[in-house]
């Protein structure tokens, strides 16, 4: 029997295929850890909300602890519901039927997080009526955060971009310099590209009168 796997299933870390082989190749990261809750030593722990800042090094890589532990950002805070301190600051973060609002980290909502832009920054799955899971798109994994995602790709980024006057270049792993690409423009204000078959075409409008 064949099966059809949606997108990128890695994040889930669900076995679909009896062969196992749609998790062969991802990354190797095991554990669901919904929000507040935390993940730490490289993704293969989760602690929960009330194990952060709690004086005890519950990960081995210890980043449950130190930086801003030793005060308490809360008492500044503005948070609507719950707040908690983290070794970056506060986390703000809500009852079990509320959700943060992307637009406002300090303010809980009812609606689903799924249901608002920038909830996750490529994909966002309603887990059931109170939970969601940030999944990344083919190619892509889930970085700790459990927002962002990173390409799995070995190539450098390149950067195409307009100062008005000439398009330039910039590799991403090393921005000490840039390439220039077209130069003598007089008002390019408008840049974009058509990526085919390992090929880009870089189409741009020239606002000068």
């Amino acid at each position: 029997m064949l099966y059809c796997i949606k997108l990128n299933s890695c994040p889930l870390f669900i076995t679909d295929c009896k062969d196992g082989s749609d998790e062969l190749d991802c990354p190797k990261k095991s554990v669901y850890c919904p929000f507040p809750s935390r993940l730490c030593d490289e993704g293969t722990k989760c602690l929960n909300v009330s194990q952060i800042c709690d004086g005890r090094n519950d990960c081995n890589d210890k980043s449950d602890e130190g930086k801003l532990c030793s005060v308490d950002p809360c008492i500044a805070a503005n948070c609507s519901h719950h707040c908690a301190k983290t070794p970056n600051g506060h986390m703000c973060y809500c009852p079990p039927n509320m959700f943060v609002s992307p637009k406002d980290s300090s303010l809980c909502i009812k609606d689903h997080p799924c249901e608002h832009f920038g909830t996750c920054s490529q994909i966002c799955l309603k887990v059931d009526q109170t939970q969601h899971q940030c999944l990344c798109r083919q190619g892509y994994a889930l970085k700790d955060d459990g927002f962002n995602c990173t390409s799995l790709s070995s190539e450098s980024p390149y950067l195409v971009f307009s100062n008005r006057h000439e398009l330039r270049g910039l590799q991403l792993n090393n921005t000490a310099s840039f390439n220039s690409l077209i130069s003598n423009l007089r008002n390019s204000i408008a840049l974009d590209f058509y990526y085919n078959n390992g090929k880009y075409d870089i189409f741009w409008s020239d606002g000068e009168k």
